[in-house]
């Protein structure tokens, strides 16, 4: 009989991180229940009002603590009174300490890497293509796994059409809907479609988002229908009705590339996440640099371009994203 373990997953999910880290970290938890394992998810209590809606039906630690020094103890004393022995973490903010210490206390310790960081743990896992040695940054007895097939995603629906043209459009600014933070490109992306017989939504997560969205509208004098779009959880079921998903960088790209629509994107913020050799190898080739999402040339440009060689991009599209695997949170 297999022996029964405890996981833990320790990851973002806060104003500042948006859905990304959890949305992806959900698929290993589920995964893990499915293999009848034990498994807790470890969140800051300061974010519940975030949280309460998307941990209702999963296993949680909700951490109060009053210093960052006050964090690790808390999370440590837990882990191990909970008898964990695999932690994962995934986390944009990557704390070295608390790595260090529960490293140090015998827990199995798997770090899910975007920027090539050094970890304090047993092994790292990151979705990089063609990573070199040198870039990888070792401690003692690690173990490090790279390369596409350990992007985690979602399983999605997949379009089989092959539209001549584009015809619906979605924007969207991550998990908390920061248009603000890249407004240029929203800005030129509405304009630069204003007047062609096209479909296009913005979803909102937030009221916020939503008002933001609604006066840029009327301060641009658009006089395309664009439809405001809440949060929903059935987005993933949805992106392949979509012909183009055009936002930052993050898991609703590699979904979308899955679902056989175009994703045309850029890094939410230059965090050192960017990898031209990753895109180019998923087929995915209308990604803007950190400079390039702030031209309006070059975004009218790109959009220019989508509508001419729509069909090329798709098909070579559909040929490269077999380098996605959708099991990848089976492994």
């Amino acid at each position: 009989m297999e022996k029964k373990l405890i996981f833990g997953i320790h990851c973002d999910l806060s104003p500042k991180s948006g859905l990304g880290h959890f949305n992806r970290m959900k698929s290993i938890y589920l995964e893990i229940k499915r293999k009848q394992h034990n498994c807790y998810f470890f969140f800051n209590n300061s974010n519940k009002h975030l949280t309460r809606g998307h941990i209702s039906k999963l296993d949680t630690v909700l951490i109060s603590s009053k210093s960052a020094n006050d964090n690790i103890k808390k999370i440590t004393k837990k882990v191990i009174k909970l008898n964990i022995s695999i932690l994962i973490t995934d986390s944009y903010i990557i704390n070295y300490n608390l790595e260090k210490i529960l490293y140090s206390s015998g827990v199995f310790l798997v770090s899910i890497d975007d920027h090539l960081k050094k970890h304090y743990s047993d092994l790292v896992i990151n979705c990089r293509a063609s990573v070199s040695k040198d870039e990888i940054r070792h401690i003692k007895n690690q173990s490090w796994i790279t390369g596409a097939k350990y992007t985690i995603i979602n399983s999605v629906k997949k379009s089989n059409r092959l539209k001549k043209k584009p015809r619906n459009i979605l924007f969207h600014s991550g998990g908390l809907s920061f248009f603000k933070k890249n407004k240029e490109f929203y800005i030129s992306s509405l304009k630069k479609l204003d007047n062609l017989s096209l479909g296009v939504s913005v979803l909102c997560t937030t009221l916020d988002s939503a008002n933001y969205i609604n006066n840029l509208i009327k301060k641009l004098d658009l006089k395309k229908n664009i439809i405001v779009l809440k949060f929903s959880r059935n987005l993933r079921k949805n992106l392949f009705k979509y012909d183009i998903v055009a936002g930052p960088a993050g898991s609703i790209t590699y979904e979308t590339i899955i679902s056989g629509s175009l994703p045309f994107s850029f890094p939410f913020k230059q965090d050192g996440r960017d990898s031209e050799k990753s895109w180019n190898s998923l087929g995915h080739l209308m990604h803007l640099n950190e400079k390039e999402k702030k031209n309006k040339k070059i975004i009218d440009m790109s959009w220019e371009l989508i509508f001419d060689k729509y069909q090329k991009l798709i098909l070579t599209l559909k040929k490269y994203s077999r380098e996605l695997n959708v099991k990848s949170s089976e492994y």
